[in-house]
């Protein structure tokens, strides 16, 4: 505990130790800048570069799930998994994703870096592989749609492999 608390001492920009915030008990929020010691914890808010960058992202965002959606070998992914067909699919997948899902993501405004969107459409491509066996018609098509999703990535220069 002491050489945790020298080493949070070591990379802090100040000393000073604040109350708790009560605001949360309450039910309330509080904006980051209105946190007492988080300006000078030396946190900045976003420029109006980042955040441009994020809406930039989103349009990208958007565009390849809507060509995802439209591509034929998206229609096993276009809906969560009903039980009435996959009675057992939420026993084996924990964390469904699917094409539908990733849409109302996208329009609350979800997805604030690459990184989430593509763990997100890669999920729903794990998930089918887990779930299907490889001969099925559901594992061709994620490995068809996985392979499209790539290269639209690489179009929009949004590929980190």
């Amino acid at each position: 505990k002491q050489w945790y608390q020298r080493r949070v001492r070591g990379q802090s920009k100040t000393s000073k130790v604040y109350p708790g915030i009560t605001a949360f008990k309450k039910g309330g929020r509080i904006a980051i800048e209105d946190i007492p010691g988080v300006l000078e914890s030396g946190w900045t808010p976003r420029t109006e570069r980042e955040e441009e960058n994020s809406g930039v992202n989103q349009k990208h965002f958007t565009a390849i799930w809507i060509k995802l959606k439209a591509h034929s070998s998206a229609w096993p992914f276009l809906e969560p998994v009903k039980p009435e067909i996959a009675p057992d699919y939420y026993q084996h997948i924990k964390y469904p994703c699917d094409l539908q899902t990733i849409g109302e993501k996208l329009s609350q405004g979800y997805y604030r870096t690459r990184k989430m969107f593509v763990a997100d459409v890669s999920r729903m491509f794990n998930n089918c592989r887990l779930y299907n066996d490889i001969s099925t018609e559901y594992y061709k098509c994620a490995a068809v749609l996985q392979k499209y999703f790539i290269n639209e990535l690489k179009e929009a220069n949004l590929y980190d492999p």
